[in-house]
């Protein structure tokens, strides 16, 4: 499922199809079948690849070019990646410019962002080119997990005390430091929680591994796992308080949608793509002051879930069939343009 389908549906399948076509039709010209008016959707990051002169080709016969974009952390938040990733993402956009027709984004703030970096950054030159957003799919489904096949300890973690839980690759945008700040105040002020990480180990993180694998908590109120079967990941959802996302940048932030339709309470950092994905329907906290989240946490502990984050049992995104027709819809918008 998840982005898989659209390749699938979008891209794969049609090249099946046209490939089936110029098998039976003799010709060994992977051209041949393209027509005037068709569209070539780069659905996946292409930053690597010297896609362009087969790009130039198909426009020669009269295609037209869409471009899926997912965030521009590379350009905006180029410390979160290695240098090569940041000069060839930025690279691949002034390329672009001779080459694609309409960029859409996943989420409305990335169509956002991207038109103000390329008016910036290229002025006039991207005249007459379209921009718009779909957003992505979510088909997680609640249901209950077969304890069969979770760890006892993860039973008992999430028994012993009330669990906040971040479901998240450990990377530095990802923002566990800023958590563990948070739970280190509420641990010395006695508070008896558990912060429950969740997600292989990323890159970049040594001092952050270091720092959960020596914490005097690990084991007792800070717990890792990288390596949990899904239905331990469901056993989490079900049996958390709360799940957290203090992430510094995102092109969607998928954790929420994840995290509502599991009806778990969501808190995550105050940002624009997040207000985008969780509305009025998670809390926010301020991502320049661990005392912010200190705080929320430590009033919810005294008081409760407030209502307006307890998650409605009819609360849906849309999936990933749903997604795929956005999209559709979103490329074929302005191809009679």
């Amino acid at each position: 499922m998840g982005l898989g389908y659209i390749v699938d549906n979008l891209t794969l399948r049609p090249m099946r199809y046209l490939l089936k076509r110029r098998d039976n039709s003799g010709t060994t010209d992977n051209f041949s079948l393209i027509k005037t008016n068709d569209i070539l959707l780069l659905l996946d990051s292409t930053w690597y690849s010297e896609i362009w002169p087969s790009v130039a080709k198909a426009r020669q016969k009269g295609v037209k070019v869409v471009a899926v974009i997912y965030d521009l952390i590379p350009i905006t938040h180029p410390q979160f990646c290695d240098n090569f990733l940041a000069t060839v993402f930025k690279n691949w956009f002034h390329d672009s410019l001779e080459h694609v027709d309409k960029y859409i984004g996943i989420s409305q703030t990335v169509q956002k962002d991207l038109h103000a970096y390329m008016l910036k950054e290229f002025g006039e030159q991207i005249n007459g080119k379209a921009f718009d957003f779909f957003h992505l799919g979510a088909d997680f489904k609640y249901r209950i997990a077969d304890t069969s096949h979770v760890r006892q300890d993860v039973v008992e973690v999430m028994a012993q005390r009330p669990a906040y839980l971040i479901v998240s690759t450990v990377e530095p945008r990802k923002n566990h430091a800023y958590l563990l700040d948070a739970f280190d105040r509420l641990w010395e002020q006695g508070s008896n929680v558990s912060l429950v990480i969740v997600g292989r180990t990323g890159w970049k993180v040594e001092p952050l591994m270091e720092r959960i694998n020596q914490h005097p908590e690990n084991g007792k109120h800070l717990h890792y796992w990288h390596d949990l079967n899904d239905d331990e990941l469901f056993y989490c959802y079900q049996h958390a308080k709360m799940l957290l996302f203090p992430s510094i940048v995102e092109g969607f932030g998928l954790p929420i949608v994840e995290g509502l339709s599991n009806r778990l309470p969501v808190m995550v950092s105050d940002t624009p793509i997040h207000r985008e994905v969780g509305g009025n329907r998670v809390g926010y906290f301020d991502l320049e002051s661990p005392d912010d989240l200190y705080n929320k946490i430590t009033k919810i502990e005294k008081e409760g879930i407030p209502e307006e984050l307890l998650v409605p049992a009819d609360y849906k995104w849309l999936n990933w069939h749903e997604s795929t027709e956005q999209l559709l819809e979103k490329t074929l918008q302005d191809a009679a343009n």
